[in-house]
């Protein structure tokens, strides 16, 4: 028998993108050595249209728990970083998959890490109305305090959500109509993300 080649890069990634964990597996068991396995795991997209996500990434955006859950069992970096510096953490809290949230912080997530654009996870859920994504991060990551949340509507439709600490700090963060605010303790403001984009795969 020949040398088996190894599984190419751009099929594990499009097979974390679609959550398919069967055939992460069987790409996996294809590797012909430890190296080709380990630089599988380790592979990221080429070029900015895919933000240079890895498969963690992928798995983290596109809601995919099983996927991710397998993944993580593997000799991936759970803080792999994408080009915009974009932990899988992020990925998952900008898209609101607060189940996943959790799984990524029991295997030892950042939930520090700040992206490019100075944004942490946490940034993300609340800059994006997903509450449940935010409360599912540990509190260090949430400003170290447990937080609240109010949805705002405006003729049955939200327009906003506004996250404040339950200790009373005065610490959080409003999102009305796109324009999303971190409200500093000295009591100024900074806009975390001007554009709100359901469909991003940040």
């Amino acid at each position: 028998m020949g040398d088996r080649s190894a599984p190419s890069a751009a099929a594990w990634l499009a097979a974390a993108k679609a959550g398919n964990t069967a055939e992460l597996q069987r790409l996996l068991d294809a590797a012909p050595d430890g190296d080709s396995r380990r630089a599988l795991c380790r592979a990221r997209a080429p070029g900015t249209s895919s933000a240079g996500h890895s498969a963690l990434h992928w798995a983290a955006a596109g809601g995919h728990a099983e996927a991710l859950a397998w993944l993580l069992t593997q000799d991936v970096d759970v803080n792999v970083r994408n080009n915009g510096e974009s932990v899988p953490l992020h990925s998952a809290c900008a898209n609101g998959h607060a189940a996943l949230v959790r799984l990524l912080c029991d295997t030892a997530a950042d939930g520090s890490a700040r992206d490019s654009n100075g944004q942490t996870p946490f940034d993300l859920a609340a800059a994006r109305s997903h509450e449940e994504a935010a409360a599912a991060l540990p509190p260090a990551a949430r400003g170290q305090t447990p937080h609240g949340y109010l949805q705002l509507s405006v003729a049955g439709a939200p327009v906003g959500t506004l996250i404040f600490a339950l200790d009373g700090a005065p610490c959080a963060c409003a999102n009305f109509l796109g324009l999303a605010q971190v409200l500093e303790p000295e009591g100024g403001s900074r806009v975390v993300n001007k554009e709100i984009q359901t469909n991003s795969q940040s």
